[in-house]
C-alpha cells in the first residue's frame, strides 16, 4: 500500500511539473513586442525580425510608417516596446518628454538621400537647381512627419529654391509613398532614400543629394519605458546590433553605426 502511495505522489510530481513547464512554453509563446519603424527599413526588418521571432519563440507587431506620426502615436498612449527614427529628432523629443530614457535611445543606421525619376522623365539632373526647369510634379514627404521631406526641404533650402518650387510638390505620407508615386508615374521626380532606390521597377535614381546639403541621416532606436516585456526589448534591440543584424542591414544598403 505505502509503495502504490509513493508512486502515486512521484507521478502527480512529474505531471505537475509537467503541467509547469508547458505553462511556461505557453507563457513564452505568447510573449510579443510591438516595434514602430520608419517606412524605409520594413524590408530589412522584416527579414531581421523572423530571424529573431525563430530564435526566441516570441511574435514581433511591426507598426510602418512615417516617423512622425508614429511619434505622434506614441505620445497620443500607443502601446509600443521599440521604436526606430529614421532621424534622431523624435527619438530626442521621446527622452526629452519621458517617454524614453536617454541611455535607451541610441544611434543605429545611417542612410542617404537621392531623387529617382520615372521611366518616362527624359531630363537631366546635374544639380537640384535643375529642378527650376522640370514641368512636372516632384514627391516629397510631408514635412512635418516624414524624416525623408525634412532632408530633402533643407537641401532645396540650402540652395533658396525650395519656394520656387512649391508649386511642384506632391507631399506624400512616407518615403514608400513617394516611391511608389514615382513608380506609378504619378510624378516625374520624388525624393527617397539611397536604400528604397535599391530594387527600382520602373523608375531609376537620378541624382544623389550631397550629404552636406541636409543634417545627417542618422536612425535612432528608442525602447520605451512603458513597455511591457522591457527585458525583452532590450533583447531585441541588442540583437538589431549584433553582427548578423548588420549583415543584413548591409545587404539593404544601410550604413551601420
Amino acid at each position: 500500500m505505502r509503495k502504490k502511495i509513493i508512486l502515486a505522489t512521484v507521478l502527480t510530481s512529474f505531471l505537475a511539473l509537467g503541467l509547469l513547464a508547458g505553462c511556461n512554453n505557453k507563457k513564452t509563446e505568447d510573449k510579443s513586442l510591438t516595434v514602430s519603424i520608419a517606412a524605409s527599413l520594413k524590408e530589412p526588418m522584416k527579414e531581421i525580425g523572423d530571424k529573431f521571432e525563430k530564435e526566441n519563440g516570441v511574435k514581433i507587431q511591426f507598426n510602418v510608417g512615417g516617423s512622425g506620426t508614429l511619434k505622434k502615436q506614441i505620445v497620443d498612449g500607443a502601446s509600443v516596446d521599440v521604436f526606430i527614427s529614421a532621424n534622431t529628432k523624435y527619438a530626442e523629443e521621446l527622452v526629452k518628454e519621458d517617454y524614453v530614457k536617454k541611455d535607451d535611445s541610441k544611434k543605429l543606421l545611417n542612410n542617404e538621400l537621392v531623387l529617382i525619376g520615372s521611366k518616362d522623365f527624359k531630363g537631366d539632373i546635374k544639380s537640384l537647381n535643375d529642378l527650376k526647369n522640370i514641368d512636372g510634379k516632384i514627391a516629397i514627404g510631408e514635412l512635418n512627419t516624414v524624416p525623408a521631406g525634412q532632408y530633402a526641404k533643407q537641401s532645396l533650402d540650402k540652395l533658396g529654391i525650395y519656394d520656387s518650387l512649391k508649386d511642384k510638390l506632391i507631399f506624400a505620407k512616407s518615403v514608400t509613398n513617394v516611391k511608389t508615386y514615382v513608380e506609378n508615374g504619378e510624378t516625374e521626380l520624388g525624393f527617397v532614400y539611397k536604400t528604397d532606390a535599391m530594387n527600382l521597377k520602373s523608375s531609376k535614381i537620378v541624382y544623389t543629394v550631397p550629404n552636406n546639403y541636409h543634417k545627417p541621416i542618422v536612425y535612432e532606436l528608442c525602447i520605451l519605458k512603458d513597455s511591457k516585456e522591457l527585458d525583452l526589448s532590450k533583447k531585441f534591440s541588442d540583437y538589431l546590433k549584433s553582427d548578423e543584424s548588420k549583415k543584413i542591414f548591409e545587404k539593404y544598403g544601410f550604413g551601420v553605426n
